[in-house]
């Protein structure tokens, strides 16, 4: 079973991989929504393959189910910056 905390983690370094996300380069910690469904495609594919290998201890479903809610929980700037901005 995949910890929460460890689950999206993983689940947004996946996401960022794949270039479904990125990285607010201010606030590592806020990840940036790329709207690129191919990318969330190639997410998915590479969460598969790093479960499939082991390399994520956690199962499929639970693991795709990550992805897709870090990726909808992203926004499309940083609310930080964007804060900040005004």
């Amino acid at each position: 079973m995949l910890r929460m905390e460890g689950a999206n983690a993983q689940a947004g370094r996946v996401a960022v991989t794949a270039g479904a996300l990125s990285k607010c380069p201010i606030h590592d910690d806020v990840f940036i929504d790329q709207m690129d469904s191919a990318s969330l495609e190639d997410a998915y594919r590479i969460g598969a393959a790093k479960v499939r290998d082991c390399e994520i201890d956690s199962d499929h479903k639970e693991f795709m189910a990550a992805i897709k809610r870090i990726v909808e929980e992203s926004a499309m700037d940083c609310g930080y910056c964007a804060k900040n901005d005004d």
